[in-house]
């Protein structure tokens, strides 16, 4: 996130944040989530296929589950939306939208530049490629061009809604700000990551996670 944000759009993002936090309490989903809890309690002491209780509890609730999750994704992606609200009412519509669309933006360029090429290359790999994050860094470049940014923005607004995913899809975001589709944005020019570390400390920080996964996927092949 530091990589495709500037310090205007980190602020937008931490402000949207800090909403979860003030709203932790009011969302729901706590609820929800100490509902599941009561369920998994029964199961350490019942547990279904080994218990007949067990398994007639699974087999009563398994209409309910389906319930659950799809009412936690309902309040998460509600949550999302007050939280964006929050932000821009913290600054402005337009440094929230930014923010979303440069996070978005990212989303799609990673896939495609760095992840997806990652994916591929390990099929049948004999030794350790690139790492993924010495390649999303490189892609990160990309944002700074207007044309890449404006591509890969209307590729996240045209992105079909994941319906499994407890963020709403980008034009109902923006939407909840007032835009009816993309605004220009303008791309970032220097980095948080340049501009709130030391240079040497994400130079340390980079080389320590692409020598651990490095060495992890070496570890994997020779077996």
């Amino acid at each position: 996130m530091l990589a495709v944000t500037d310090e205007a759009a980190l602020a937008a993002i931490l402000a949207h944040e800090d909403a979860h936090l003030r709203n932790r309490d009011t969302n729901g989903s706590l609820n929800l989530a100490e509902l599941e809890k009561c369920f998994e309690l029964i199961f350490d002491y019942a547990p279904p296929g080994r218990t007949v209780s067990g398994s007639l509890f699974y087999w009563m609730l398994s209409p309910l589950s389906k319930t659950l999750g799809r009412e936690e994704i309902r309040l998460s992606r509600h949550a999302e939306i007050e939280a964006d609200r929050h932000a821009a009412r913290t600054g402005d519509s337009y440094s929230t939208a930014r923010a979303l669309l440069l996070a978005g933006a990212a989303g799609v360029l990673f896939e495609d530049r760095a992840y997806r090429p990652l994916r591929r290359e390990l099929l049948g790999s004999m030794a350790p490629p690139e790492p993924p994050l010495a390649r999303t860094l490189k892609a990160a470049l990309g944002l700074s061009d207007p044309d890449t940014l404006r591509e890969y923005v209307q590729k996240a607004w045209d992105a079909p809604d994941d319906t499994t995913s407890d963020h709403p899809p980008w034009p109902e975001r923006l939407a909840a700000l007032g835009y009816s589709s993309p605004p220009t944005i303008e791309p970032v020019e220097h980095p948080a990551l340049s501009t709130l570390l030391r240079s040497e400390t994400v130079a340390e920080r980079v080389r320590h996670f692409n020598d651990e996964w490095t060495s992890t996927v070496a570890d994997h092949l020779d077996r």
